[in-house]
């Protein structure tokens, strides 16, 4: 895990965490100028820093967060490989017990008890979408009907 120095600053669910975050880059000696924002920053948040901070510009921050997000550690890749390689053991036995008339719920159970009989923690990951349907006929020359 990546630790960092500093502050953690958490907030009550009745408190602004848009003024929050204003109030510890005040705390940090940031009371005005440019602050670089991760574009994938929901609005409501984004809307509360700015109410808060009038006197900060809040900029889109790709370009330091695209560039953070490309850098991965030999740890991190590992991880990545390993969910990879969960993921496809899961579908390939996912689709091995699929039978006409089973249902969704079935998968779904069977892929959340794969994932856990192989170390995997899927809570909070919500369910997994599985859609399933009768395979149409395959259409060639000989099969579609003469008028």
């Amino acid at each position: 895990m990546l630790k960092l120095p500093g502050r953690i600053a958490l907030w009550q669910e009745h408190e602004d965490p848009g003024a929050l975050v204003v109030a510890e880059l005040a705390r940090a000696g940031i009371a005005s100028g440019r602050v670089a924002v991760d574009p994938q920053t929901p609005f409501f948040t984004l809307d509360a820093m700015q109410k808060a901070g009038p006197a900060l510009e809040f900029v889109n921050g790709a370009g330091v967060t695209a560039a953070c997000r490309s850098l991965k550690s030999e740890r991190e890749i590992a991880l990545m490989q390993r969910a990879s390689d969960m993921a496809i053991l899961v579908h390939k036995s996912a689709a091995s017990i699929l039978y006409e008339g089973i249902s969704t719920t079935e998968v779904q159970e069977f892929i959340l008890a794969a994932y856990g009989r192989l170390g995997g923690d899927v809570t909070g990951s919500g369910l997994p979408i599985v859609l399933l349907a009768r395979r149409p006929p395959i259409l060639t020359a000989s099969t579609i009907p003469r008028r």
